[in-house]
């Protein structure tokens, strides 16, 4: 029989959702691209690796540095067993600090077949790319290549990386690759999928590459990863964790927010939150 707290995860996790009353994919993706035309930012896809990607932009200075948005996992689950149709973001948390970030070039990247990239890609039949496969190989090397696309076409001297809860672990994967990333921010990021499935008392991610592996080789990279000491889906000690892992911390700054849960308490907070800028300790 699973535990309390794992039942307690997934009936949070539908009800952070939205579960069995979710909008419609087609609804869901309206509002989202409403609600990112209303606040300034132009629509349009991408095709990247094996992947079409949503994006919502505003690129007002080429050639200066940009700020990528990534995603959290969505609507990956409608309730324990029951795996979501598709995983359209019902509150799409990292486009909504997007919008806040006044830098003059922010880039935000939906998730694999998110919003109606459903539909388009043949991969995004199978639901495994937002259940088991969500932190896979050719995911990560999609959004790596959008990153690569937005910099070449834009001409941007740097980029900085910021990801919501399962897009937290995605900025570090990518990070890991990539010689121009200034800096990275994760919100409630999921840096250890292994240590929260296992808290929870749920099944392994297989197929999935985990952050925290690669945190050796992100160390050097200013960062700052924000947890919500209210979150119960992903708690604070997961940074902790990644922290630890990295061995050396000194380019890593934990920023525990008291009255912040997994999707609550970031929207209104987020350009004061903005003004922590990552640095090295020296």
């Amino acid at each position: 029989m699973k535990n309390k707290s794992s039942i307690c995860y997934w009936i949070l996790s539908a009800v952070l959702a939205g579960g069995c009353a979710a909008l419609p994919m087609t609804a869901r993706t309206e509002k989202a691209r409403g609600f990112a035309f209303q606040k300034g930012l132009t629509a349009e896809t991408v095709t990247a690796g094996d992947f079409t990607l949503n994006v919502f932009m505003r690129a007002a200075e080429p050639g200066k540095e940009a700020v990528f948005y990534i995603e959290g996992d969505g609507l990956a689950w409608l309730s324990r067993g029951r795996i979501s149709p598709d995983p359209t973001p019902v509150d799409f948390v990292a486009l909504k600090l997007a919008v806040r970030d006044p830098s003059p070039n922010v880039i935000y990247l939906g998730r694999p077949c998110q919003y109606d990239s459903l539909e388009n890609d043949a991969l995004c039949s199978s639901k495994e790319y937002w259940t088991g496969k969500r932190f896979a190989p050719e995911v990560v090397r999609a959004l790596d290549e959008a990153v690569s696309i937005y910099k070449e076409r834009f001409r941007f001297r740097a980029v900085h990386l910021t990801g919501f809860s399962g897009g937290g672990a995605l900025a570090v994967l990518v990070a890991a690759g990539r010689d121009d990333v200034a800096s990275i921010k994760t919100v409630v990021g999921n840096l250890d999928h292994e240590a929260v499935n296992r808290l929870h008392g749920v099944s392994p991610l297989a197929g999935s590459l985990n952050a925290i592996d690669v945190a050796p080789q992100v160390r050097d990279i200013p960062q700052i990863h924000y947890t919500g000491l209210k979150d119960k889906v992903v708690p604070p000690v997961i940074a902790e964790g990644f922290k630890d892992a990295a061995g050396d911390d000194r380019c890593i700054l934990i920023v525990n927010m008291e009255n912040a849960g997994h999707t609550e308490g970031w929207e209104d907070k987020w350009q004061a939150l903005l003004s922590w800028v990552p640095r090295c300790k020296t």
